[in-house]
């Protein structure tokens, strides 16, 4: 959908699907740390001399923006965030969202030489584009965004990196953890069982909650566990981690040199573990099959009494009326991380991940006033004033401050759609302080548990490696492994495959040179 300012002219980032049953807007973003500081910044930015900023033009300074869209985006007449930002900072934004076939438009623009003067970007075209020399060196204008040098540190900036230079700027991610297991108190009170804390207490009442009629309608009609395949919100995550491993396909620092989690010995002892939740039958059989909701829509129905899940899909009160509505006593609770051989963890974040990047086009290197327009926007919408616009649209009419606090007005909703204007997203913690304070203890569970870190995303592909091949094998074995049709005795057989056929070696070679090259290892 094309938009231009009344008058004149007027993903998502990629949107983490779960978030989209956190907010009614659409997509969020996390905290980043707070460890960051303009020193960190600059160095790592690789500044050579800092370029001079124009004058401030007397005309307004025209724009284009494209970013990828979402249903609920009004006209511009009807945008009073769009008109206010034009406003506030002497410009006139030709602003581009499209809800489909973002990177298609996107690489039709880019080649036929009319690229926006911004645009949202992934990790795979950020460094595409950037050998291509598409891309202006952002990093060496961080000096002229100080809500940007002073709230992205280090370790964000690294992920914007290509040849040791910063080329994008990764938007704020989420916050670390968002999925917890959780379990049903009240069948847990009916057998006089306690939350388990370890994964042998977890096989103890998975077993409990499929044989022992949780629910009291003298059927054996539960299981234990359920959740969706093997990543993501799979049923074993919290097993996986317990053994300190985060599963399938990664990349985890051992001894200061990269290594690949599925050819670990960790990997090995937790399938193990798995194995026996599977051979009990205390597992969801679908879970392979589940998509979407299915796993949750299982547990609000009452047919397994431990969920994998994002924690707004079992504490927004939407989410619980739905499972209420089945049963008036359902209680869910939501379980610390699991103790195993591994440690205490649960879940992984990735150190390299991004929701999107932000990037400009290396032409507006030779635009000085257009260039330092759109670098002034940037800023504007990353801190301050213009964040509290773009997040909650405009004070008095949206939101109100009280005692220094946001606090959203009923109009709020017709800036529903406010989330396709936060082009470096927003510190996630406090946006859902403001629109969730109700719920705050189950995010702020969540977002405080000890999880693993992986660097997988900081990785280029090699041209040798095949990852859709290599996923499909590897599920494949390890549903084979966990369900007793591969003896885990060929265990070292299967990794030699990887090795072999797969070319995971060459994987971890790359990422040897990427994680050296951005000082993560020496």
């Amino acid at each position: 959908m094309k938009r231009t300012k009344l008058g004149g002219r007027l993903n998502a980032s990629i949107v983490i699907a779960s978030l989209l049953f956190v907010t009614a807007c659409g997509g969020g973003t996390a905290s980043p740390t707070d460890g960051g500081t303009a020193a960190e910044g600059t160095a790592s930015a690789g500044k050579t001399s800092e370029p001079t900023a124009p004058e401030k033009p007397s005309e307004p300074v025209a724009i284009s923006v494209f970013v990828m869209g979402a249903a609920g985006l009004p006209t511009p007449d009807k945008d009073p965030i769009l008109q206010k930002l034009n406003e506030e900072l002497h410009m006139e934004m030709e602003f581009n969202a499209p809800a489909t076939d973002y990177e298609q438009q996107l690489g039709v623009k880019i080649a036929g030489g009319t690229p926006p003067d911004l645009f949202i970007v992934n990790k795979e075209s950020m460094e595409k584009y950037a050998s291509q020399g598409v891309l202006l060196e952002i990093g060496k204008y961080l000096d002229r965004m100080p809500n940007v040098k002073a709230k992205w540190p280090e370790s964000e900036l690294n992920k914007g990196k290509v040849g040791g230079k910063v080329y994008a700027l990764p938007k704020r991610p989420l916050i670390p953890v968002n999925n917890t297991y959780f379990i049903r108190q009240d069948w847990l009170n009916a057998l006089g069982l306690s939350v388990p804390t370890t994964v042998d207490e977890l096989f103890d009442v998975a077993n409990a909650f499929t044989y022992s009629d949780p629910d009291g309608n003298g059927k054996q009609d539960t299981f234990g566990i359920t959740g969706i395949g093997l990543e993501g919100t799979s049923p074993f995550l919290p097993i996986f981690s317990a053994y300190n491993t985060p599963g399938r396909g990664h990349i985890v620092i051992k001894d200061n040199a990269p290594a690949y989690s599925t050819a670990q010995p960790e990997f090995k002892a937790a399938l193990t573990a798995i194995k026996a939740f599977v051979e009990a039958k205390v597992v969801d059989p679908e879970f392979m099959a589940n998509q979407g909701t299915k796993a949750d829509e299982k547990a609000y129905k009452g047919l397994a009494g431990i969920n994998f899940a994002h924690w707004a899909r079992m504490t927004k009160p939407s989410n619980v009326e739905v499972y209420k509505a089945v049963n008036p006593k359902a209680e869910w609770t939501q379980m610390d991380a699991l103790t195993g051989p591994g440690g205490k963890y649960q879940g992984v974040v990735d150190q390299g991940s991004a929701p999107g990047f932000v990037a400009l086009p290396s032409s507006l290197e030779n635009q000085p006033e257009k260039l330092n327009k759109v670098l002034e926007y940037i800023d504007y919408v990353s801190g301050g004033e213009g964040e509290l616009l773009v997040n909650y649209g405009l004070e008095g009419v949206h939101y109100e401050m009280k005692d220094g606090k946001v606090s959203v007005l009923p109009a709020s909703t017709d800036v529903a759609y406010s989330h396709i204007h936060q082009i470096t997203n927003r510190d996630d913690y406090q946006y859902l302080q403001v629109k969730f304070p109700d719920l705050e203890q189950y995010y702020n569970f969540s977002m405080n548990q000890p999880y693993i870190k992986v660097y997988t995303s900081f990785v280029t592909v090699p041209p040798e490696v095949n990852t859709a091949d290599l996923k499909r094998y590897e599920e494949a074995e390890i549903i084979k492994f966990i369900y007793g049709q591969r003896p885990l005795d060929e265990f070292d057989a299967f990794v030699q495959t990887l090795r072999d056929t797969y070319k995971i070696d060459a994987l971890v070679a790359e990422a040897d040179k990427k994680l050296k090259d951005v000082g993560i290892i020496q």
